[in-house]
């Protein structure tokens, strides 16, 4: 398995707090043994999985797997609370003008 990334120029972007995309790609005929990985991966904390198919009718396509994340953001009742390095901060603003913020404020390369 290859990374799109060497690890000097991951560790070159990071220190400069600039946002990745990491990306390998396989062909996988026993899907048996991916749906065990996310079921593995999913009883952590904040984990999550982005599939590109519904129900399952579709195989391949993207999966995106995150977990461990530096920073949370809860949205409840119209209130926005940040949780960074487990530091908890009230963030006051409403939650839309807040989401598009970030997306505006969000600027990534993506891989060919």
């Amino acid at each position: 398995m290859k990374l799109n990334k060497s690890f000097k120029d991951f560790k070159k972007n990071y220190l400069k707090n600039k946002n990745q995309v990491l990306f390998f790609s396989r062909k996988c005929s026993n899907y048996q043994n991916i749906e065990n990985l996310f079921q593995f991966l999913l009883v952590q904390k904040n984990s999550f999985i982005f599939e590109s198919v519904e129900k399952r009718k579709i195989k391949g396509r993207y999966t995106i797997i995150g977990l461990n994340p530096d920073k949370i953001w809860s949205i409840n009742k119209g209130k926005v609370i940040e949780e960074n390095e487990g530091k908890i901060k009230k963030i006051k603003t409403k939650p839309l003008i807040f989401l598009n913020n970030i997306i505006n404020k969000f600027q990534i390369d993506i891989p060919k």
